[in-house]
């Protein structure tokens, strides 16, 4: 049974979610994080099965990370 020390160790965590705003915008980032990597999974595992090729995966992750690495280095620089 977890005592009241513990409980008040862990409030400051979810404090946050006690704003309805906050709570909607995150649980609209959750959503599509998790779209984002499904949809990266999905391709990956198409690309596989169309060509069962490693190089075509490669060049397929290449193609969807590259750009980010790319202008992700230069977009910090700026």
């Amino acid at each position: 049974m977890p005592s009241n020390r513990d409980r008040a160790d862990r409030a400051p965590v979810f404090r946050s979610l006690a704003v309805r705003n906050f709570r909607l915008y995150f649980g609209g980032q959750l959503v599509s994080g998790i779209g984002n990597w499904l949809t990266t999974i999905a391709a990956t595992l198409f690309v596989l099965h169309l060509t069962d090729s490693g190089f075509a995966v490669g060049v397929l992750t290449a193609c969807q990370f590259g750009p980010l690495l790319v202008f992700g280095l230069w977009a910090g620089a700026v």
